[in-house]
């Protein structure tokens, strides 16, 4: 019997919600007011228009590549499409199925003794899958330490402790990508102007909204927080807080839908930072090694939730900057 799965409803729908930026949303917002307020007789619509250009492009650039992605399981092999990747592994040839996180979010791993495939779980069915794929291997494969069985796992695992221990005298740090953070202080200064040109006018409504819009985009980027990474803790840093958790005391991580969002999870504490998506700055890439050695090493489990946006800091926060 032949399975095949494609992107769910569910990533189609978020997929169509966030794939223009917050700015040009706020930014199709306020320009459609601005339209419907101002004298429609004189023909100036080219304003709406780019608009209207801009987020369908955007909208259509971001769902394009889920249409390609599917997955297809038989009796005898599993294949399919991930945005451009290609791949076909026979099940007789399975030795480790095993779950990891990477910069694409939580991805399941499905090894052969000489390649692996990895596998976005934010675009199928999760726990599908997982039951698909458990009636085609065996139990062992399966199991939390599946991954020792893969042909050099002994090597892998010491190169992560080698990862780990070089982060011992140093912290790693990243933080959001500055295109979006200049895009968003001029889509700030914008709305902060045309709220001024309004008021001038006598359109105190329409004023007052762009004056919201630029109250929120500059809340967002003062909320922006860097992240810090060593062998020892996390630290998220914002211009008004430093939050911090040991490693030892993580046991779980949350993210989101865009992998945008992390929460480290510990007993009775809580600490959200900015996710692997928005990750930007010269330690970038050292941190993905780091944060993915830890979790392996560690064997922490990391869940995708929707509510993640929603959680709150607990008992992390620290009083010094020199801490």
């Amino acid at each position: 019997m032949t399975h095949t799965l494609r992107t769910t409803a569910k990533r189609w729908g978020i997929k169509l919600c966030v794939s223009a930026p917050i700015p040009l949303v706020f930014f199709a917002v306020g320009g459609a007011f601005l339209y419907f307020e101002s004298n429609m007789a004189d023909g100036r619509t080219w304003f709406v228009v780019v608009i209207i250009v801009l987020y369908a492009f955007e909208l259509v650039t971001g769902i394009l590549p889920l249409l390609r992605n599917k997955i297809v399981i038989d009796d005898q092999t599993i294949s399919g499409r991930i945005n451009k990747e290609l791949f076909r592994l026979r099940w007789r040839e399975v030795v480790a199925v095993w779950d990891s996180m990477t910069q694409n979010g939580p991805c399941l791993n499905i090894g052969a003794p000489d390649r692996k495939v990895t596998i976005p779980l934010k675009f199928f069915n999760e726990k599908l899958l997982h039951d698909l794929i458990s009636l085609h291997v065996a139990p062992e494969a399966f199991g939390k330490d599946a991954i020792k069985r893969m042909p050099g796992y002994h090597v892998r695992n010491a190169a992560n402790e080698r990862i780990i221990e070089q982060a011992a005298g140093e912290s790693l740090r990243a933080g959001g990508k500055a295109f979006f953070k200049v895009l968003g202080w001029l889509f700030a200064l914008l709305f902060l102007y045309l709220a001024g040109w309004f008021w001038l006018n006598g359109k105190g409504a329409v004023s007052l909204l762009f004056l919201l819009l630029a109250a929120l985009q500059t809340y967002f980027l003062l909320a922006t927080d860097s992240i810090e990474m060593n062998r020892d803790y996390i630290t998220r840093i914002t211009p008004f807080s430093r939050r911090r958790i040991e490693w030892d005391e993580v046991i779980e991580i949350e993210t989101d839908w865009n992998e945008g969002t992390l929460v480290f999870i510990g007993p009775d504490k809580r600490l959200k930072a900015l996710g692997p998506t928005f990750w930007s700055g010269k330690d970038k890439e050292r941190m993905l090694r780091l944060f993915s050695a830890q979790i392996e090493t560690r064997g922490i489990d990391v869940k995708r939730r929707y509510t993640v946006i929603w959680r709150l800091n607990k008992n992390t926060k620290i009083k010094s900057k020199s801490q």
